[in-house]
């Protein structure tokens, strides 16, 4: 029982989370990385910054969840879509790359 509880997630975690990715990803519109601190974006997702470095050291290791996440999404999308581990997948990974980088131009320039 107590192995089910641990693998639930806290929702105030997912919404935190879930703040802090829309906040950070609507900033990279306009704002370059180096520029964006975590004060800013705790900021703009109505977080304390105290929450923030609950779960995250700095605005890095914020990115780097931030990446992982996107990728378990699109493997997540990849299972349900049917796609097996092989050359299909890894096309569809690059191209998912590609599209994401030419709908985020703004992002991916800052």
């Amino acid at each position: 029982m107590d192995e089910e509880m641990d693998k639930k997630i806290d929702l105030r975690i997912l919404k935190t989370q879930k703040k802090l990715t829309l906040a950070f990803k609507e900033m990279m519109q306009t704002t370059s990385f180096n520029d964006i601190t975590v004060f800013d974006l705790c900021s703009k997702a109505e977080i304390r910054r105290a929450t923030f470095y609950k779960h995250f050291k700095d605005k890095n290791d914020f990115f780097v969840y931030l990446i992982k996440e996107e990728r378990q999404n699109f493997e997540a999308k990849s299972w349900r879509a049917g796609l097996d581990f092989n050359k299909e997948f890894y096309t569809a990974y690059v191209w998912n790359i590609i599209d994401n980088l030419s709908t985020n131009i703004e992002f991916v320039n800052n």
